[in-house]
């Protein structure tokens, strides 16, 4: 793919986060975490058997948001949630 057709990321308007729309798979999004309206869906998410690794298996709802709220107040580890085609689909930290 030359220089000139490849996907670049954008930043959309306001708090959105970065999107990029690949050709093949379609648009990514990411947009950091929002502690409390994004609580259930994470809490879903990291109590799965599967999430093991987030050590979250025995967190309720309240945990959950009160541990990504301390993690969005911390400056130097951050939180995204990431959508593929518009749906929640991943989150990241770093």
């Amino acid at each position: 793919m030359s220089a000139s057709n490849r996907p670049h990321p954008r930043r959309p308007a306001g708090d959105a986060g970065f999107t990029r729309v690949d050709p093949s798979l379609g648009e990514f999004t990411l947009r950091p975490v929002d502690p409390y309206a994004d609580a259930t869906l994470l809490h879903h998410w990291v109590t799965h058997p599967k999430a093991v690794f987030w050590l979250m298996q025995d967190a309720d709802v309240a945990g959950v948001a009160e541990e990504y709220r301390r993690i969005a107040a911390h400056p130097h580890h951050d939180a995204y949630l990431g959508h593929w085609r518009g749906r929640p689909a991943f989150l990241a930290e770093r």
